[in-house]
């Protein structure tokens, strides 16, 4: 099945978002044949930020994404929404691409379940 997270929310401010990639990283390490999708808009393009801290309960959102890209599966920040946070592409971590809006339809055209945090 494919899989789609779409993030609106900054990390650290409610464990939504964290709690969110711990399900898409669950479905991407128990399934061969799951196809798992990260869509980060608003706030939430700074989870692909480097710099991200340890949470208190484990691991930082951005190792959280290593993993779920390590396992096949694949992110996209807004970059329009990056953009209007001063962010460039170059403080992305490796192997997430900057998507659009026309990416997202995209995505949800071909995904089977989509969740929204």
């Amino acid at each position: 099945m494919k899989f789609l997270f779409i993030l609106n929310d900054v990390p650290y401010a409610s464990e939504r978002g964290r709690n969110a990639l711990r399900l898409a990283q669950t479905f991407c390490l128990n399934a061969v044949r799951n196809d798992v999708s990260v869509f980060l808009m608003g706030d939430s393009v700074t989870y692909a930020k480097e710099w991200q801290s340890p949470s208190i309960n484990g691991q930082a959102p951005g190792q959280i994404l290593k993993e779920i890209i390590a396992n096949r599966g694949h992110v996209l920040a807004c970059s329009s929404c990056m953009e209007a946070r001063g962010f460039s592409g170059d403080e992305l971590l490796m192997d997430i691409w900057l998507g659009t809006l026309d990416d997202l339809v995209g995505m949800v055209k071909e995904t089977d379940k989509i969740f929204v945090y």
